[in-house]
């Protein structure tokens, strides 16, 4: 699912404006490489789940699923540190202004959603763990439909809602993941 977000937000980015497609790429190799350790500590939740279900211990399910719950609360305030790092990050690394510009709107938006995205994924985890693929599925299906939809409203600024480009890409990635993490734990 993140690829094929990640695709269409360039896709659009691409037609708002080639400053601005220049502008995500590092942006987008900056927060994936922030997400990675994290999310590859949530990704095992699904192993764990699928290990104690298997053994008949439910109880140790749900422990497995609050830890990663645990995780993403703690990234809640790294996160926001990384995000104010984002401006001298980006100068350091010196591309042209109007470039650093969309590079920190970009990444302070996406470097935000990180907790979101490790919530994400340990409670799709829990779901998989279990063998219920189909669910997580369907609610990935949906975060890519609602992050298009998003997209196109707000890199553009379609039917009244404020054309932000890249921050309204951002925008778009973070809220589907907020939508599709409240829908995985409704369930």
């Amino acid at each position: 699912t993140t690829g094929v977000q990640t695709f269409i937000d360039r896709l659009l980015i691409s037609w708002h404006s080639s400053d601005a497609l220049a502008a995500t790429v590092p942006a987008s190799f900056v927060c994936i490489t922030l997400t990675a350790l994290l999310m590859g500590v949530a990704s095992y939740v699904s192993v764990f789940v699928a290990q104690f279900s298997g053994a008949r211990k439910p109880d140790m399910c749900s422990k497995i699923v609050w830890q990663g719950l645990y995780i993403a609360l703690a990234a809640l305030p790294l996160a926001w540190l990384l995000s104010l790092g984002m401006t001298p990050l980006f100068a350091w690394i010196g591309h042209a202004p109007q470039i650093q510009v969309m590079e920190v709107a970009f990444s302070e938006i996406l470097t935000l959603a990180i907790p979101l995205m490790i919530a994400f994924t340990t409670v799709a985890g829990f779901f998989t763990g279990l063998g219920k693929a189909a669910l997580v599925m369907w609610v990935n299906l949906l975060i890519t439909v609602i992050n298009l939809s998003l997209d196109y409203l707000l890199i553009f600024g379609h039917w009244g809602f404020p054309s932000l480009g890249v921050a309204g890409a951002a925008w778009a990635t973070f809220l589907a993941y907020g939508i599709g993490t409240l829908i995985l734990l409704f369930f």
